[in-house]
């Protein structure tokens, strides 16, 4: 794990702050001498939503989201744009190593 937003109380779905809290990320990175043009980002179908899309799009970061059938059932799946996002169902199955690796990330409570 490269960065990480400041964590959020337990009650609030994956996308609450979204554009906030992913901009904190993005300022780490950049802190750091990361360059998040073309950063591949593996997101659950929680994320699956136009604002999430729209914050990737602004870094030029790749989102690869899997689809959420609780919003996307009804909907048409938004056309990929000049590389910036996509779904690839190994490459998505990669993100399971950091869940495993890092089980008790989900546990944590802020002070």
């Amino acid at each position: 794990m490269l960065a990480m937003s400041t964590p959020q109380e337990g009650q609030h779905h994956d996308l609450f702050q979204i554009q906030t809290l992913f901009d904190e990320i993005c300022t780490i990175l950049k802190a750091a001498g990361i360059n998040l043009k073309d950063l591949f980002l593996n997101a659950d179908p929680g994320f699956d939503s136009k604002e999430f899309r729209e914050a990737c799009q602004k870094e030029e970061i790749i989102a690869n989201v899997k689809a959420n059938t609780r919003n996307s059932a009804n909907q048409e799946q938004e056309p990929y744009e000049s590389g910036t996002h996509i779904f690839d169902d190994e490459l998505y199955k990669d993100r399971s190593v950091l869940n495993t690796q890092m089980p008790g990330l989900m546990d944590l409570k802020p002070f």
